[in-house]
């Protein structure tokens, strides 16, 4: 039975308008599943605009199976659906299947533009797929795809996640245009290898840097046995009123348990009652109370 609002208007247009309305405000995968059904019975299931956006939806909700029927039935589906397919799986548990998805594409004779390219890099990075990137990067290059900030990186997210660095830098410093997240993927390949030198010179060189520039350092260095470093960081970084998120948090709180810094333990204590009611992340305990292990009441107070 459908949920109420989802009794379509008369007239095929006027079908077709209502059920994209609905979707655009689709908010749970048993509502996305009656839009589709009615998508189904109403004919409109050769609609490539509702199909991409149920497409989307499927994916994003991790139910892969429904969104893999709805893709075989599409006839000639186009590189924006692709792309909805290579994307998800890219941010699934399965960023292979980008790869088998995209040899499809190609097989089918359907054009892959700078979108298809960036997640399907994103999806070598995250499985650790090294041939198969390498070989993007040099389809890339023939396309003529390496003037793209998000195609160059991805490049450079794939290369650095290898331990890649030198390679990365490379597309790095042929960058025509950089994105503050282009200069924060370079900055985690220098961090994620253990050249802090390295890092520090880049993110001394950052015209712009953002919280995840910010938390790359100090977790990276609180990580490393760089503790005293991770702390001078987390204080610059609150100088700079820079948003303090969990990662930061549990990081300082890291390295406080390392030196012994009762003082800024306390601080970072309060500052996550202050913001959370009182109600303390799990992380953020168990570490305050490696700072406080002979003061643990100060927790109750």
């Amino acid at each position: 039975m459908l949920m109420k609002g989802l009794v379509p208007p008369s007239g095929k247009r006027g079908v077709q308008e209502h059920l994209l309305s609905l979707l655009q405000n689709c908010n749970s995968v048993s509502t996305l599943i009656q839009i589709h059904s009615q998508v189904v019975l109403n004919g409109l299931s050769h609609k490539n605009i509702i199909i991409a956006n149920l497409l989307s939806f499927y994916i994003a909700s991790g139910h892969f199976q429904h969104a893999h029927h709805l893709f075989a039935k599409m006839n000639n589906p186009t590189t924006t659906v692709w792309n909805h397919v290579i994307r998800g799986y890219a941010r699934s548990q399965m960023p292979w299947k980008s790869v088998e998805c995209y040899n499809h594409m190609v097989s089918a004779e359907v054009e892959p533009d700078g979108f298809t390219y960036s997640s399907l890099l994103s999806a070598c990075a995250r499985g650790g797929l090294v041939k198969e990137g390498e070989q993007v990067h040099g389809t890339v290059l023939v396309k003529g795809h390496c003037s793209s900030v998000f195609v160059d990186t991805n490049l450079i997210n794939f290369y650095a996640r290898g331990g890649g660095v030198e390679r990365a830098c490379h597309v790095f410093d042929d960058m025509k245009q950089r994105s503050v997240v282009s200069w924060n993927s370079i900055l985690a390949g220098y961090v994620r290898c253990g050249d802090f030198d390295g890092a520090g010179r880049v993110f001394d060189a950052m015209p712009c840097r953002n919280v995840v520039s910010w938390t790359t350092m100090v977790a990276g260095c609180a990580q490393n046995g760089k503790c005293r470093q991770a702390l001078l960081l987390f204080g610059e970084m609150r100088r700079a009123r820079v948003e303090l998120d969990q990662v930061a948090l549990v990081a300082a709180l890291s390295a406080c348990a390392e030196l012994g810094d009762l003082k800024l333990g306390r601080w970072i204590h309060w500052f996550v009652q202050q913001r959370t009611a009182c109600i303390i992340l799990p992380q953020v305990f168990l570490l305050t109370c490696c700072v406080f292990e002979n003061d643990a009441e100060f927790l109750l107070a």
